[in-house]
């Protein structure tokens, strides 16, 4: 009865990371990518090229602009 259960496979697979776990604010750097070689987080890349904080826009009054 045993060997039946062996043979199987396919038991519990784990969770893909979502997206959202991976947000501008977050300072660290998984272990994955830095076996990859990546040093920096996403907000120290962003603020490296100036784009770490939103732009303010001044929208139109207008509805028909």
């Amino acid at each position: 009865m045993g060997e039946i259960f062996e043979n199987l496979g396919m038991g519990w697979l784990p969770d893909y990371h979502d997206f959202r776990d991976y947000t501008i604010d977050r300072v660290d750097v998984s272990s994955r990518l830095k076996q990859l070689g990546q040093k920096d987080s996403l907000k120290s890349m962003l603020t490296k090229i100036g784009v770490a904080e939103p732009e303010k826009v001044k929208l139109s009054k207008n509805p028909f602009f």
